[in-house]
């Protein structure tokens, strides 16, 4: 039992990791069938008709592309004012709290998801209001803020010998609340509808807040405040706010430019340039993979969906979870390099199963490309943690700690 409370008390900000990422991943499935239902309704305005869109290819490509491009504006809507906020959010939690940025992602998603439950029970209104839903998603930050604060958090209060190897914890729970959250959306979907999903969405994040609330401590003793700036809000809100924000964006980009020991500044820059590159990678896989499996000769349900998306998840979490621990417990001595072979094996892996998805028309070949794609989860916890080593740890947040795999 006393072994127990022992671990139970290392568990930090697992558990945020690990409910933020369910919802997300009962979020965008639905999302996107929300948005194909209600353009095949608008189209067509039947909804036998739209339940048995793959008998007519010609219609099902049609309804598929006004789809694919909405869901397009929606990325768009989410991802560029979230990682605008980001930057800001995160330059504010390196001065002043890291317990705030990590609620705020959560409120967004809570406002985000009344607003989509809302769009769900009137159907038939435009689907161009669902962006509405996904600019007050991005405004609060969503999953970049979200994952730029915890694994900021994680490096505040861990060794760095022991770092990667807690990151790579940390990032398993992606992988363990990713398949629960899919399973559940994919059933709850086929049985109850979109309102029931949004439902248990706010019900999640609202947990969130409260653990976040209850549970955690801000890690670092001494905050640092902007300079100039008082710890007493100034009677001038406005004028105040903004000074926040010049300061944020300013030390943003600073981070990337100020003088660094060796080539630790070139080596930022890389790694930040790798990190985009798989944003864009995995915003567009995510995109267009429930579009493809829904897509003839697939034709797949929203349980199937559900249930193949929770089992790749899953495989790409095992290696994260006990892989990673198992490889630095035999090789403790590691360098830098090995942390790079590892991350490279991931990228391998990625591009492998994204080539072999493309020729897939059998549920077996989609079988194989969950396998294949099973380390597609080492880039994240490991250049997370390189770049952490390059920057001080008031910029852990500024740097954007981060990759979306």
């Amino acid at each position: 039992m006393a072994t127990f409370w022992g671990y139970l008390n290392v568990v930090t900000v697992e558990p945020v990791l690990f409910l933020f990422t369910m919802s997300l991943f009962m979020q965008y499935p639905a999302t996107q069938l929300l948005v194909l239902q209600k353009v095949c309704l608008a189209k067509h305005n039947s909804t036998a008709l739209c339940a048995n869109l793959s008998e007519d290819t010609e219609e099902e490509n049609e309804v598929q592309s006004v789809a694919a491009h909405w869901n397009l504006y929606m990325t768009v809507a989410i991802n560029l004012p979230g990682a605008l906020m980001s930057g800001i959010y995160g330059a504010i939690s390196d001065r002043v709290s890291r317990r705030s940025i990590m609620a705020l992602p959560s409120i967004g998603i809570i406002l985000g998801s009344v607003s989509f439950l809302l769009q769900s029970h009137f159907i038939h209104a435009h689907v161009g209001y669902l962006l509405i839903s996904a600019l007050t998603i991005g405004v609060f930050g969503n999953v970049g803020a979200s994952y730029i604060a915890l694994m900021s958090y994680m490096c505040d209060i861990t060794e760095t010998s022991s770092r990667t190897k807690r990151l790579g914890i940390m990032e398993s729970m992606t992988f363990i609340g990713g398949p629960i959250g899919m399973m559940s959306a994919g059933a709850i979907l086929q049985h109850y509808g979109f309102e029931a999903v949004y439902l248990i969405i706010i019900a999640l994040n609202s947990s969130i807040i409260l653990y976040i609330m209850l549970r955690l401590e801000e890690p670092l003793k001494k905050q640092v405040i902007p300079e100039g700036i008082s710890r007493n809000v100034s009677p001038n809100k406005i004028t105040w706010v903004c000074r926040h924000v010049y300061d944020s964006l300013h030390r943003t980009l600073n981070v990337y430019f100020i003088k660094r020991e060796g080539k630790k500044r070139r080596y930022l820059w890389l790694f930040q340039l790798l990190g985009i590159l798989g944003i864009i990678a995995f915003a567009g896989e995510l995109d267009l993979f429930i579009l493809y499996t829904k897509h003839s000769p697939l034709s797949w349900s929203a349980s199937t969906i559900g249930v193949y998306l929770s089992v790749r998840t899953l495989l790409k979490g095992a290696p994260l979870a006990v892989g990673l621990p198992v490889l630095f417990r035999y090789f403790s001595d590691r360098s830098v390099r090995f942390d790079l072979v590892l991350a490279m094996l991931g990228l391998v892996s990625i591009a492998a199963s994204m080539i072999l998805v493309a020729f897939s028309h059998t549920m077996f070949m989609m079988a194989l490309v969950a396998c294949i794609g099973c380390l597609s989860g080492y880039p994240g916890a490991i250049m997370g943690s390189i770049k952490s080593k390059l920057v001080q740890p008031t910029e852990f947040v500024t740097c954007g700690l981060t990759w979306q795999t």
